[in-house]
């Protein structure tokens, strides 16, 4: 089942896992929520490092941990959720105008980000809804 954060704003996408002797493989699936990725970035960030710290006014992110933990706070319309990013919750997405920051847990702790919208400064939100 998964779970919602900020009344649905914040939905964790929970991957399936296909194991055998030569490892495993996660798969993650999107047509579920009408989600369509243009554009992709990995951040990588030492332990303590904090990114983020903005929202968009149109377009929705995936956030998918890669490697570490990563703790991410998340606001909107005066609630704060924090959540952390691991090996039990390994991806949400984020619908806009929630404003996200990340702070990267561990040695090389990484993030894959996908989003549904192309590169726009103009989308960006500075301030916490």
């Amino acid at each position: 089942m998964e779970r919602v954060w900020l009344g649905g704003k914040v939905v964790e996408l929970i991957p399936s896992i296909h194991a055998d002797e030569r490892g495993a493989l996660a798969a993650l699936a999107f047509d579920r929520h009408r989600f369509a990725a243009v554009r992709s970035f990995i951040v990588e960030a030492p332990d303590g490092a904090r990114r983020g710290g903005h929202g968009h006014h149109r377009g929705r992110q995936l956030l998918v941990r890669l490697s570490g933990s990563i703790d991410v706070e998340l606001r909107y319309g005066g609630t704060v959720e924090r959540l952390t990013l691991d090996d039990r919750l390994r991806a949400v997405l984020v619908e806009p105008p929630v404003w996200a920051s990340q702070t990267y847990r561990g040695e090389r702790a990484s993030l894959l980000v996908l989003c549904d919208t192309a590169y726009d400064p103009d989308d960006y939100s500075e301030d916490p809804v």
